[in-house]
């Protein structure tokens, strides 16, 4: 290619691109209150975060592998401050960010261009931020809420800061391409493909420009010196824990491994030229990447990357046509319209090579007429590309915007609905779910004050839409007060495909505030959902009409909840357990005996005694008495609704956790076990700090016993005696198992509700003079602390008193705690024993007054 001169106004230039930048804007902005239709889930994490961060300043930085890459949130926080936190406001921060993509790719035009005319170079450029600016899939994503959006626009600054510092070898541009590249991978993790562009680079500088490496080679250790400073809080996150910042990419390529076949191929150059994403969150209409009236021009495009193959511009922009395909081929979603979106910063320009050959090659064909007037009919046919760009571009445009409309008023067909949960839901209504925008809505166009379940207002859509309306979230405790008129609402839930009327987890929405309640009691609960199918339908028009009942609160309802199970004094701010000086555990609350084993529920009241910077994740599990896990459950606590990092000192945040208890599951008593860590860091638990003894990273805050449910035992020795003024031994018997070995079985009676005291039962079986022939001391498996007030136990014990006559030999039984190994006090018959055991009595009378029959060894003790 070849230096010509034209004399094109550049003011002509300078009006049209503004005249796209507003064809790009109308585009992105037109009725953008109403498509998309609703929110995905996906947007309304990013509209949830960018909220929170506007709260409290700040943002957990690479703690949740779902959604690393932070940039986006900041921007968008700043969005918050300028313009609202309606969701309105919240895609308009991501159209301007489609709108500065096509600014920016008009100015990296240039900046490739830069050895060719001027005017050459602006019509180009104007060609390529033309094809970006009505390409459907890129106005579908400038008009959502993904993070990725923010690629396509450092990319291309990267890009045209690094030709720009080659052509003027100003170190200034090397070092803010370096922040461009650092920012690209701050914005989305496809772009870590994006630095491996510098190889090709300079392997062009290398064979080209080998003669200057002295002022090309530091310039370019400069900017990856600069990247590297920038991405060290990265790296650090990389190599300490690279579940961070690679744990969404490795879930959502759920090892499918790397596949360069040629299907896999064929289904990425499809995604370019015939069939795009059937997803409407990132495309619509199955668009491909390229508008139609633009392929040709990419096609002759690819050719001018070989024709201009000195130019370090076409291995840069080679190089990223290629890298960004990357995280498409890497998946297991071939198209996918949000992985490869870094092609949006490369494609076009492309085209605009494509455009620039044209050209060039034109002008060559006049230069040989040899007239006077080449320069004039150069100048003609620039302004005739330039006349075919614009009326291809408006024609383009008319297209890309009555398809994007047309789109979501189609019901029918495979590509517009989609089957799930049994139901055939228009696609639209399945991604964007508009029923929870207009039950959030609803919600807030109610005057009373409102009880909804919480696990509907932590789902990430329905908190979206109330943001505006109840931006402020308190917890508090049993002394929350329901205010009078107030009305329940039980929202129709698609993924239960039902009422969710199961919980007793309700918030209170009043005067934009949301309060957590703890827990309503089973029956306050059964009393408000009586017959909850009489009160008033909420619906709306659509595929989900229905979405639930409401009514007032009945009259003759107390509102009562659910009491803590067990709990400390806080006024130490120690609790049930501390988690390294973060987050106390208050209480909890749910069952302490499972008279049948299967779903059960467990609340945690959590506390934090000051503002905390990390979002935790908690875990509740029931184990044995030597650690082994029975069941768990485990996760955010409120991530969508009220966060850790939302925390307040008065606040007393209740927690939920479902477990699967097995119902085979045999008697005795087991423990609840609690645990705190950041979401990322699930080997990384805080320290743990509790009342009962611990594992240093989870504390056991409560006992959980399964009843025995064992026949009495028959032809038992009785007996009069207290323990400790809370047990009572009542009987005794013993069973001969042949060669000397002896099972003792005792009957005991719970004098209190599950005492403090953790007892250690010693069963001797001694001769005439006192001496020990015999003995076994052990912590029954079902421990005192867990026994009621009139529950009869049983316990086993094996001894083994060889050829001894058991006429000859006695029982005493006691009991003693750790670690001082003091035996509680024993009363037999009415009299105090000083030496704190119970006389059974004769061995031989225990034997006689059993049958012989083995009643069982379900809890003897070695």
């Amino acid at each position: 290619m070849t230096h010509t001169s034209y004399l094109i106004p550049h003011t002509l230039f300078r009006l049209l691109i503004l005249a796209l930048l507003l064809l790009a804007f109308w585009l992105r902005l037109d009725k953008l209150g109403t498509r998309p239709t609703g929110l995905s889930n996906d947007e309304a994490t990013s509209v949830i975060d960018a909220f929170h961060i506007t709260r409290t300043g700040s943002y957990p930085f690479y703690e949740d592998h779902g959604r690393p890459e932070p940039l986006d949130r900041y921007v968008m926080a700043l969005g918050v401050h300028l313009y609202g936190s309606s969701i309105w406001a919240f895609r308009l921060t991501n159209v301007f960010a489609g709108l500065l993509t096509v600014a920016a790719v008009y100015w990296a035009m240039l900046e490739s261009l830069c050895d060719l005319d001027p005017d050459v170079r602006r019509i180009a450029a104007l060609a390529a931020a033309a094809a970006l600016t009505v390409a459907i899939s890129h106005i579908t994503l400038s008009r959502a809420i993904y993070r990725a959006i923010f690629q396509p626009p450092f990319m291309l600054l990267f890009m045209g800061l690094l030709l720009r510092g080659l052509r003027t070898q100003r170190r200034r541009y090397f070092v803010w391409s370096g922040l461009c590249l650092a920012l690209t991978l701050y914005t989305y993790t496809s772009a870590l493909a994006v630095p491996i562009a510098l190889l090709p680079v300079a392997l062009n500088l290398l064979i080209f420009r080998r003669e200057r490496w002295r002022r090309w080679l530091p310039n370019l250790a400069l900017l990856a010196s600069v990247f590297a400073l920038i991405m060290l809080p990265v790296g650090w996150k990389l190599m300490t824990n690279p579940q961070a910042v690679l744990g969404r990419s490795a879930e959502v390529n759920r090892g499918a491994g790397f596949n360069l076949s040629a299907e896999t191929l064929n289904l990425v150059v499809g995604q370019f030229f015939s069939r795009g994403d059937i997803n409407p969150q990132y495309n619509v209409e199955q668009a491909p990447l390229l508008p139609p009236r633009f392929v040709w021009l990419f096609i002759v495009g690819l050719l001018a990357l070989i024709v201009r193959l000195r130019q370090p511009s076409s291995w840069l922009i080679a190089s990223l046509l290629a890298l960004a395909t990357l995280p498409v081929i890497a998946g297991s979603e071939i198209p996918h319209g949000l992985r490869i979106i870094g092609e949006f910063a490369v494609f076009p320009l492309v085209i605009g090579l494509g455009v620039a050959l044209v050209l060039v090659l034109a002008h060559r064909l006049l230069q040989v007429v040899r007239t006077r007037h080449v320069a004039s009919l150069q100048a003609a046919l620039s302004l005739v590309v330039l006349a075919v760009l614009i009326v291809g571009t408006w024609q383009e445009a008319v297209y890309a915007h009555r398809t994007y409309t047309a789109y979501w008023g189609k019901t029918e067909g495979y590509e517009y609905t989609w089957r799930i949960f049994g139901r055939e839901l228009p696609i639209a209504d399945w991604f964007f779910r508009p029923d929870r925008r207009d039950f959030a809505r609803w919600l807030a166009e109610q005057d009373d004050p409102l009880l909804v379940p919480i696990e509907e207002l932590d789902t990430q859509t329905t908190r979206a839409w109330l943001l505006t309306h109840y931006p402020n979230v308190v917890a508090r405790g049993d002394d929350a007060v329901i205010p009078p008129e107030t009305r329940l609402v039980v929202p129709w839930s698609l993924e239960l495909d039902g009422l969710r009327d199961e919980t007793r987890h309700y918030g209170l929405l009043h005067d934009t505030t949301i309060t957590l309640l703890p827990p309503l009691s089973v029956e306050t609960h059964a009393a408000l959902l009586e017959d909850i199918e009489q009160g008033e339908r909420i619906t709306r028009n659509g595929a989900l009409d229905f979405l639930g009942y409401t009514r007032p609160v009945p009259d003759g309802v107390s509102i009562v909840f659910e009491p803590p199970t067990e709990r400390l004094s806080d006024d130490a701010g120690t609790g049930l357990a501390v988690f390294g000086d973060e987050v106390v555990l208050v209480a909890w609350r749910g069952p302490d005996t499972l008279n049948a084993p299967g779903t059960v529920t467990y609340t945690l009241d959590w506390r934090a005694p000051r503002k905390l910077g990390h979002e935790y994740s908690t875990f509740l599990q029931l184990q044995t008495q030597n650690y082994q896990r029975i069941a768990g459950d485990e996760g955010l606590v409120w991530r969508w609704l009220f966060p850790s990092t939302q925390w307040s000192s008065g606040d007393v945040v209740p927690d939920v956790h479902t477990l699967d208890v097995p119902a085979d599951l045999p008697p005795g008593a087991y423990q609840l076990v609690a645990g705190v860590y950041v979401s990322t860091f699930v080997n990384q638990r805080l320290p743990a700090v509790g009342r009962y003894p611990s594992l240093e990273n989870m504390a056991t805050i409560g006992w959980v016993k399964v009843p025995r449910r064992e026949a009495a035992v028959e032809d038992t020795v009785s007996l009069d005696a207290t323990l400790g003024e809370m047990f009572a031994l009542r009987g005794a018997s013993a069973t001969s198992l042949g060669d000397g070995s002896v099972q003792i079985t005792l009957t005991w009676e719970a004098l209190a509700d599950r005492s403090a005291i953790d007892a250690t039962i010693f069963v001797h079986v001694v001769n005439a003079a006192g001496e020990m022939v015999a003995q076994q001391d052990a912590r029954p498996l079902y421990p005192t602390f867990t026994w009621e007030t009139g529950e009869q136990v049983r316990t086993d014990y094996l001894v083994n008193i060889g050829a001894a006559d058991p006429g000859e030999l006695s029982v005493r039984v006691g009991m003693y705690t750790f670690p001082d190994l003091t035996r509680l006090p024993t009363v037999q018959n009415s009299e105090p024993v000083p030496e704190a055991f119970v006389a059974v009595g004769s061995l031989e009378r225990l034997l006689q007054r059993q049958s012989g029959t083995n009643l069982g060894q379900i809890s003897i003790l070695s």
